[in-house]
C-alpha cells in the first residue's frame, strides 16, 4: 500500500510542477504579446517648390565612396514615381553639419560640399532635370549604426535652358540609411 501511495504522491507532484510550468509559459506569452511594437522610421521627405508642398518618401539613402578615394558620401533619392516631383542629393560627407550646394566640374570630389538635382513630375513619360547651383543641405543627425538620417535642404535649381526654381523647407525625417558602403 505504501508504494501505491508513493506513486500517487509522485504523480500529483509531477502534475503540479507541469501545471506551474504551463502557467509560467502562458504568462511569458502574455508579456511578449503585450510588448510595444517597434516603431518604423518615418522615412519622409518634404519640400516646397513653386508654392506647392511635395510630401514623398526616401526611396534610397545610402553611403558611397569611390574606390580610389577614402571619402564617404551620402546619397538621398526620393521616390521616383512619374507622377511625383523628385530630388536626388549627394553630400560629400557623413557628419552632422551644413554643406553648400555646388555645380559643375569637380562636384564628385569636392570635400564637404553637396550637389544634386530636382525633377518635376514626368510629362509624357519624360522628366526635365534642374541642378542645384546654390543653397545648402544640413545634416542634423546621422546614425550609421541604426541607419537613420535627419536633414534639411534648400536652394535654387536651374535647368539647361536657364529656367530656375527655388526649393524651400526641405526636410528628411527619419530617413532610412541602407547598411554598408557602396563602392564604385
Amino acid at each position: 500500500m505504501r508504494s501505491v501511495t508513493n506513486v500517487l504522491f509522485a504523480a500529483v507532484l509531477l502534475l503540479a510542477c507541469n501545471n506551474e510550468a504551463e502557467n509560467k509559459a502562458s504568462e511569458d506569452e502574455d508579456t511578449i504579446q503585450q510588448a510595444a511594437p517597434v516603431k518604423e522610421p518615418a522615412n519622409e521627405v518634404s519640400f516646397t517648390i513653386a508654392d506647392q508642398t511635395v510630401n514623398t518618401k526616401a526611396w534610397n539613402i545610402n553611403l558611397f565612396g569611390q574606390n580610389n578615394s577614402s571619402g564617404i558620401s551620402v546619397n538621398i533619392t526620393t521616390t521616383q514615381a512619374d507622377s511625383l516631383p523628385a530630388v536626388n542629393i549627394n553630400v560629400n560627407s557623413i557628419q552632422a553639419g551644413t554643406y553648400s550646394f555646388i555645380s559643375g566640374a569637380g562636384t564628385l570630389n569636392a570635400v564637404d560640399k553637396a550637389y544634386g538635382e530636382y525633377s518635376p513630375a514626368a510629362v509624357n513619360g519624360k522628366r526635365d532635370h534642374y541642378f542645384f547651383h546654390s543653397g545648402t543641405v544640413t545634416i542634423s543627425s546621422i546614425d550609421t549604426t541604426k541607419g537613420i538620417l535627419n536633414a534639411s535642404f534648400e536652394g535654387e535649381v536651374k535647368n539647361e535652358k536657364g529656367k530656375t526654381f527655388t526649393i524651400a523647407n526641405g526636410l528628411i525625417t527619419e530617413g532610412v540609411v541602407k547598411k554598408g558602403v557602396t563602392r564604385f
